[in-house]
Order: structure tokens, then sequence, then C-alpha cells
């Protein structure tokens, strides 16, 4: 259950940006609202090009969680927001991240496989962009749905998986 919503519900009726739209504000948004979040997202979607010659620098054995991770820091120096502590600063800081982690993904898989990388296509969405930027083709719709699902699955799970080992 995430707050408000059980997660059948958002599993079953939207999509992961109107889901990470609703973690992010706290309510499910508007056709007004989303668009807008849409188009920011699209915006923020530029990574640095010394963040991907990072990536691409970093030895192929290293796993791919530990290159995100390391990706995801060295956007942060990049960050025009990078010393905003402010609620409203992080809500930015992290739809910027949002937008960005797609293209990191896709460019260390790519990179790994000696593949040119993929501009994200507007015309997609999250999920079928992520999908997109991996493959270098469009997905099928049912392949856009189910990492949509599947994204929203993932996104709130209140807790990290170590703690929820230790606890169980």
């Amino acid at each position: 259950r995430y707050p408000v919503y059980p997660i059948e519900q958002l599993a079953r009726d939207a999509t992961f940006l109107e889901v990470a739209y609703q973690l992010l504000y706290g309510e499910l948004p508007s056709q007004e609202f989303l668009a807008d979040f849409q188009s920011i997202i699209a915006e923020a979607a530029d990574v640095p090009q010394p963040v991907l010659d990072l990536i691409e620098a970093i030895p192929l054995h290293v796993g791919g969680m530990d290159v995100l991770r390391t990706a995801v820091s060295a956007a942060a120096h990049f960050d025009p927001q990078l010393d905003d502590d402010t609620p409203e600063g992080a809500r930015a800081k992290a739809t910027r991240l949002l937008a960005q982690i797609p293209i990191l993904i896709a460019a260390r898989h790519r990179l790994v496989q000696g593949l040119p990388l993929v501009n994200p296509n507007p015309e997609l969405s999250f999920a079928g962009n992520l999908l997109s930027l991996i493959t270098g083709n469009v997905p099928s719709a049912l392949e856009e749905r189910a990492m949509d699902v599947s994204l929203i699955l993932y996104a709130e799970h209140e807790f990290n998986a170590s703690t929820f080992t230790a606890r169980v």
C-alpha cells in the first residue's frame, strides 16, 4: 500500500510517472499537472557528458548497480540546486534524478555491449523510453505496460532490502 492508494489500484490504473508524482507530492496528479511533470522530466533528461564518460571508463566487470550508484553521485555534482536542502529543492533534485536514471542505466548497458547510445523518444512513456534506451527498439504496448507495472511495484517499498532481510 502506498500512501492513500492500494498498490493493486495503482498497478492497474496508473502509470509510473503518476505514482512517482504521488510519492513526491502526496497525491496523484491531475492531467494538467501530469503533463507539466512529463515536460519537466523530458527537459531534465540530459546527463552531463563527464558523467557519461565516467560510466564508459568504469571497468566492464563492475556490476550495474555499482555503476548506477557512482553515476548518480557524479551527476549530483552537476545539479543546479546541489546545496538547496529545502523540501522544494529536494523534490526538484529528485525529479531531475528520476529523469536521468534511465539514461544512466541504458548508457552503461549499451556501452558494455559496444552499442551506440540512443536518444530518448518524446513519443514514449517513461517506461517505454527506459526499454527503448536499453534495447534500441520501440517496445510493444504489452512490454511498455509490464515495465510500467514493474516500476510502480518497486517505487516505494518503505525500507531497503537489507533492513527487510534483517527484520525477517
